[in-house]
Formats: C-alpha cells, sequence, structure tokens
C-alpha cells in the first residue's frame, strides 16, 4: 500500500516476502526490530535504494540507508535478519526484524481498565494533580483527565523514541535508576524537570497553561508513592517501560548467566559479554564499566577464554 507522502506501508510479515508490487527503489520505509545493540524493540525510517527479487516477483533483499549508512535485509524464511553495514564494508547485526511499516500506531489513551501508553498511571492521580494545580474537577475551565492524560502519553513516547539517550545518560551519571518493578522505572533527574521542559518547549498543539505543571506533579506524586528518596532537591521523570524491555534483560541475562554455568565467574562472563559478543574493545568496556585502564577487562578475558572450549 502506497500513502500520499509516497511511502509504502508492509503489514503482517510473519515470514511473508513482499512483492515488486508492493515496494520499490526510492521508498520509504520504517523499520521495526528487536535491536541487540539498545535491547529494546526500534522503529527507524530508511530509504530503499535496492531491492532483488526471485523468478516470482518476491523481495529477497533490500539495502536500506539511513543517515549515510547502507542496511542489508535478508528475506526469506519466518526470522529476516537486518544487518547494518557502514560505507567502509564494515557489516554489523542490528537484531531479528519483526515487521515493516511506514508509522506506528498512534497511542491509544484511555481511561483506567485499559492497556495503552498511559495505563501506569491512575484515574485518581490525574484529578489529584489537576486539583492541586488548576482547580476543581467540575469547574469549566479545568482541563478534562483525557487532556491532562493526552500529555503524559506525548512525554512517555517522546522518551521511548530517545531511549538509547536515557541509558546513556544513566550509564554516564547524568541520571540515576531510582526504582524499577516489572512496569515502570523512576530516573532522578537532577534540577532537571524533563516533563514540565518537554511539554512548555517542545509540544506541538494546544495546551492548556497548567498541563504541564499537572504532569510534573504527576511524576512527582507516583515517585513519592512508589520510593523513600528525597525528592525534596531533584525531579523524578516515571517512565512505562518500553515494548520489547523485559525481553532485552532476559536476553542479557540469559547470556551472561549461561556463561557463569559454563564456568565463569561473573566479573569473567561480564567482560566475555562485553568483548566477544557486543565487540567493545577492550579499553572501550573497560572504560564503560568504570575501569581507568583495560586490564581488569584483558585479564577477566583471557581466563574466560581459557575456560571456554
Amino acid at each position: 500500500m502506497t500513502t500520499e507522502d509516497n511511502t509504502t506501508t508492509i503489514e503482517a510479515w510473519n515470514g511473508e516476502q513482499p512483492t515488486e508490487d508492493q515496494i520499490s527503489e526510492g521508498d520509504e520505509l520504517e523499520v521495526r526490530y528487536a535491536s541487540v545493540q539498545q535491547c529494546m524493540l526500534m522503529t527507524d525510517t530508511f530509504t530503499i535504494e535496492t531491492l532483488f527479487s526471485d523468478w516470482e516477483g518476491n523481495v529477497e533483499y533490500l539495502e536500506l540507508e539511513r543517515d549515510g549508512t547502507v542496511y542489508e535485509v535478508h528475506l526469506g524464511g519466518d526470522d529476516p535478519m537486518l544487518f547494518g553495514r557502514d560505507r567502509r564494508g564494515k557489516v554489523y547485526d542490528l537484531g531479528r526484524m519483526d515487521e515493516l511499516y511506514v508509522e506506528a500506531d498512534e497511542p491509544e489513551i484511555v481511561t483506567d481498565g485499559g492497556e495503552d501508553v498511559t495505563d501506569h498511571v491512575e484515574d485518581e492521580t490525574v484529578e489529584k494533580a489537576i486539583e492541586d494545580h488548576i482547580g476543581p474537577m467540575d469547574h469549566e475551565l479545568t482541563p478534562s483527565v483525557e487532556t491532562v492524560r493526552e500529555a503524559v502519553a506525548w512525554v512517555q513516547t517522546g522518551i521511548e523514541e530517545v531511549w538509547s539517550d536515557w541509558l546513556s545518560n544513566v550509564e554516564h551519571n547524568e541520571s540515576d535508576v531510582v526504582y524499577e518493578d516489572s512496569d515502570v522505572i523512576v530516573f532522578a533527574t537532577g534540577e532537571h524537570n524533563v516533563p514540565r521542559r518537554d511539554l512548555r518547549n517542545h509540544y506541538e498543539g494546544e495546551l492548556p497553561e497548567r498541563v504541564p505543571d499537572v504532569v510534573s506533579a504527576i511524576h512527582h506524586d507516583i515517585a513519592r508513592e512508589l520510593t523513600d528518596y528525597d525528592w525534596g532537591y531533584e525531579y523524578p521523570l516515571v517512565v512505562r517501560k518500553p515494548e520489547s524491555f523485559d525481553a532485552g534483560q532476559q536476553y542479557v541475562e540469559a547470556v551472561v548467566n549461561g556463561l557463569q554455568k559454563r564456568g565463569l565467574s561473573p566479573g569473567q562472563a561480564w567482560a566475555y559479554y562485553g568483548v566477544e559478543i557486543r565487540d567493545n574493545s577492550r579499553n572501550q568496556w573497560g572504560i564503560r564499566k568504570g575501569d581507568h585502564d583495560h586490564k581488569n577487562v584483558s585479564d577477566a578475558l583471557e581466563k574466560a577464554k581459557q575456560k571456554l572450549p
């Protein structure tokens, strides 16, 4: 299906190959895939540079370009893979590709009882924040729960779109993970009031003036309920775990625990995972985990290699 902006949607992938009638060179595709590098489900837009088909017209191979990098998509079977190749020819695995889309579905905004992008926020929490910062719910100028939920959803989806940046912030101690359960993560973001700042500076569309304050209060209320952290000097950011977050965690846990079951110590398993599996250099992995040089990583890695068949 081709949309008005000349992009193509391929739905219900499930191993079924697209045909030359569905896609062609120059089309834009939004690719959703489980990224091994980011340990989460990713969605990025690519341009089709090249495609090859079999004699029946089924597309078997694509070259997709994005930000100067060409990605090879090998199709066919139930488990297509997405590979990246830079201009110097280096190939790296980005993860298993689930589906090709032009655009993701808009998040559904519902009140209590439905599963959506704001289902970690109860109506009672929203109503309390509205009444505390704006006024009674029955006043004609008071925004509705649905309006505030739309703002909460906008903040949530914005965080998910740059999720790798938040992982980097945590790794570089720019944000702290204060709490985590099966549904949400609570970050401490220092002096940065992320919900209020982003809504005031980047929200496109009409938004009642005090709604950014209400959304900020919702994050505070949930953070106080879930943690005993002193929020007097820092701002909280409560984020629903992105789709496939658990899968990414389970992947890392399975790999590292599997290495330990094969006889490696925790330090040796982590060194092996970072260098041999994730393809970091010894120095890079040492810096990422807080060492001043690569000696600890190198020693652990050599011992790991000796133990593994």
